[in-house]
């Protein structure tokens, strides 16, 4: 069954707006906590540590089938990988054109 485009846009704003709004939520935090100003390779390997703390959690939903753990894990996981965006993004790579790509 093929879909319209019509309906197809509106499935995407409906997944859209809610990134959006954790992508600001997100930023937000990491403003107020100063996250987003660490740059040493300390600070990176740490938001590497949580980022891959974040994906075991998933993962351990996914194995366990615990569908609370999975939802947890999956919205954690994205949380933190907007923040080592913010970071790169701070740090002076040019992460919107990479996002583009």
């Amino acid at each position: 069954m093929e879909l319209s485009t019509e309906y197809n846009v509106n499935q995407a704003i409906g997944v859209i707006d809610p990134l959006i709004k954790l992508r600001n939520f997100t930023c937000m935090g990491n403003e107020i906590s100063g996250q987003h100003a660490k740059l040493t390779k300390a600070d990176f390997q740490n938001q590497v540590e949580i980022i891959r703390s974040e994906f075991q959690e998933l993962v351990g939903g996914v194995e366990t089938e615990n569908n609370l753990e999975i939802l947890d894990g999956a919205v954690d996981l994205l949380v933190t990988t907007l923040g080592m965006i913010r970071k790169l993004k701070e740090a002076g790579f040019n992460v919107d054109r990479a996002m583009e790509k």
